[in-house]
């Protein structure tokens, strides 16, 4: 079912500027037969993967789905929240109902601006996160000590659950009792 069309080779080779004598060793992506050719080109100028004749909008280095609503598609950023999202767009004057696939390329640069300047997201909060937790071991605080042990760290029970921080339970076998006389 997958492979390579070369109709469809010939085509985008031409549509990026190619000659028709250089279509052969144009690099392309695997393709569906049957589906049109001039949908799978991809725009490096945009940052956007163009797919079915959808663009998928890329906002730091997250590729956030088209065909839900701005509001929705900004949350799968790390670090954005359906508050934060709603903050960016009226800050923007972006219409939340849009879909992120009718985002223009200057909507997509100045979501991406207004993150990398005034909020912290993605990899520098991630490693925010770490950091702090470093700091906590490192001090020896109890919090630090429970990352450290890998047990819950907010004064949760650990007698019976918490099997997500401690993994799968380590049996161990129970005391024999001594006969009785």
């Amino acid at each position: 079912m997958w492979g390579f069309d070369e109709a469809c080779r010939a085509e985008i080779c031409i549509a990026q500027g190619g000659s028709p004598g250089t279509c052969a060793n144009f690099p392309l992506r695997k393709v569906a037969h049957g589906v049109k050719c001039e949908i799978f080109i991809t725009s490096s100028l945009r940052g956007d993967v163009i797919e079915r004749g959808v663009t998928m909008p890329r906002i730091v280095g997250v590729d956030i789905p088209d065909n839900k609503r701005l509001e929705v598609s900004l949350t799968y950023i790390f670090g954005v929240g359906v508050p934060r999202s709603k903050e960016i767009i009226s800050k923007l004057h972006l219409n939340p109902d849009m879909r992120a696939h009718q985002l223009s390329a200057d909507d997509i640069a100045k979501i991406n601006s207004l993150l990398q300047s005034e909020y912290t997201v993605e990899g520098d909060l991630k490693r925010q996160v770490q950091n702090n937790i470093k700091r906590l071991i490192s001090i020896h605080s109890y919090r630090g000590m429970r990352h450290r042990l890998g047990l819950p760290v907010h004064g949760q029970r650990t007698r019976t659950n918490a099997r997500t921080r401690k993994g799968p339970r380590k049996t161990v076998a129970g005391k024999k009792k001594a006969p009785q006389q």
